[in-house]
């Protein structure tokens, strides 16, 4: 059961029943058996990847249709070659899959904190702050602007995902029909060409 919560008057999140934001739904799809909707979500897992996401795998469980990953996202102050990093967020994502429908659970988010040393190398400073806490004292501006950034993010992976699960088995155009070649006697057709020949001579 989640519980619709509006923390800035801008940002609506909704909470589990552990109180913390969570993304999740149920989701009916036609005619797509279990196997396929996991193959789905391995595809669209590994996609991520590929374009820099950075997820590992906590658990992969064919038999009883769950993934469940742990990613992470990073968010930035500045633009252009003023952007510097400003921190990562780590959340976990569940899928689990059955016949013809699937649920994906997006929770536990929490913010690391990076910052520059007396080298100017960015390092995690090892502040954290839960995704459920609304006041940043000194840094609110950019504390709300990395959690509608983190919003907008996971709202377009969602969508991405739905895009993905929906797809069904290629089915292969049928092979045309193979034309019927009538074979002769074996005897008849040396003999017709023995004859060709002959006269050919």
């Amino acid at each position: 059961m989640l519980t619709v919560i509006n923390y800035t008057g801008a940002q609506i999140y909704a909470k589990n029943e552990a109180g913390f934001i969570t993304y999740n739904e149920i989701v009916d799809v036609d005619s797509i058996s279990r196997k396929k909707l996991y193959s789905n979500a391995i595809t669209w897992i590994t996609t991520l990847k590929k374009l820099g996401h950075k997820i590992e795998f906590s658990v992969k469980d064919s038999i009883n249709g769950k993934l469940v990953t742990k990613n992470e996202f990073s968010v930035y102050t500045g633009s252009g070659v003023l952007e510097k990093l400003s921190g990562k967020f780590n959340y976990h994502v569940t899928i689990e899959v059955k016949d013809n429908r699937y649920r994906y659970t997006i929770t536990d988010f929490i913010y690391h904190e990076y910052k520059p040393d007396r080298y100017h190398n960015i390092q995690a400073t090892g502040k954290t702050k839960n995704l459920e806490e609304t006041k940043a004292t000194g840094w609110q501006k950019l504390w709300d602007k990395h959690r509608k950034t983190l919003d907008e993010k996971i709202k377009k992976d969602i969508s991405n995902l739905k895009v993905y699960m929906i797809t069904k088995p290629q089915v292969s155009d049928p092979l045309p029909p193979k034309k019927e070649v009538k074979w002769g006697r074996l005897g008849r057709s040396l003999k017709s060409s023995r004859t060709n020949n002959d006269r050919a001579t």
